[in-house]
């Protein structure tokens, strides 16, 4: 009996350990997407469900769709609904691997669970469809590894860093979930004028309940559609100047003045930087953040009334 009873707990722990958990059924993410400019605007969210496409060996390649919701290209812009990209990918033996074309056999690895500080590999990366002759295929190289608590859930994590043109650039994966900021896996860009992959915003699977990275508080299917441009308010909600460097003025209706008026700024990721009562003009000092792209609400509680993009320059 004893050997039965110890048999069935090895079972047991080799079950749950390779157990799956990298496109977990119900696996779901939202990444925000912003990107302000005139001739290349993006503002909205990619939804990403796996779709079972095939197989590598023993293990079940999924396609991951990035389904675009928002407005795109022009502003003001209608709601557009578009897939912005496709990737293939599977999880075996505790290391996730990746591709960006189906016609492609060769799989790059994304994240490595089993790896060790100062273990690399070569960076996925994306070149269409205008490449950028100065770009380089870079290397992944991890820096340290452990476990992070989330959803009561133990996961494993890795700190990785890697080249990014004239910088360095560090991400933490974690199992499950990828990147918990920015795009859901290193990923270096060698395209010129592409669009937006998005930034983290929610994951969820049918036994993790919903993450959101600490300070984003806006919903998983965000998009200002309806709002900006063609919003009744808009056209008194100023910011100003825009770009601008440390102190940008914001203006808005009398009429919403006295009325638990809240003006929330975010950065590029969503998440929420300053918030501050409104009562009529007033003056935000931006000098201890970072230049970028930032959105401006005006709500009154939960109701977001108007938005504008505003973007702070190098000085």
């Amino acid at each position: 009996m004893k050997r039965i009873g110890v048999l069935i707990c090895i079972l047991f722990i080799l079950g749950t350990t390779n157990a799956q958990t990298w496109c977990a059924p119900g696996a779901e993410w939202h990444l925000r997407s912003l990107m302000p400019f005139p001739l290349f605007y993006q503002d909205g969210y990619i939804k990403i469900n796996p779709v079972a496409y095939g197989s590598y060996g023993t293990s079940t390649v999924y396609r991951l769709d990035g389904v675009f919701n928002g407005k795109l290209y022009t502003t003001p812009a209608t709601y557009t609904q578009v897939t912005l990209y496709s990737l293939y990918t599977f999880e075996s033996n505790q290391v996730i691997y990746a591709r960006l074309n189906g016609s492609v056999t060769i799989f790059d690895t994304i994240a490595n669970f089993n790896a060790v500080p100062g273990d690399s590999w070569r960076a996925l990366y994306y070149s269409y469809p205008l490449a950028d002759p100065t770009c380089t295929v870079e290397r992944v190289t991890v820096t340290d590894t452990g476990h992070v608590m989330i959803n009561g859930f133990s996961l494993k994590k890795l700190k990785v860093t890697m080249p990014y043109y004239s910088t360095f650039r560090t991400y933490e994966i974690v199992e499950r979930i990828g990147c918990l900021a920015g795009f859901l896996f290193p990923l270096k860009r060698c395209d010129i004028d592409g669009f937006d992959w998005g930034s983290l915003a929610c994951f969820k699977d049918n036994t993790f309940p919903l993450y959101q990275p600490p300070g984003y508080t806006l919903p998983c299917d965000f998009t200002t559609v309806g709002l900006g441009e063609n919003n009744f308010v808009d056209s008194d909600f100023k910011v100003y100047p825009n770009p601008g460097s440390n102190k940008v003025i914001i203006s808005f209706p009398e009429l919403w003045n006295g009325k638990n008026t809240n003006l929330v700024v975010r950065d590029a990721l969503g998440k929420k930087v300053k918030e501050q009562k409104l009562t009529g003009t007033c003056e935000f000092d931006f000098g201890e953040y970072p230049a970028g792209f930032y959105q401006i609400e005006l709500s009154i509680g939960n109701q977001i009334l108007a938005c504008k993009k505003w973007i702070k320059s190098e000085q």
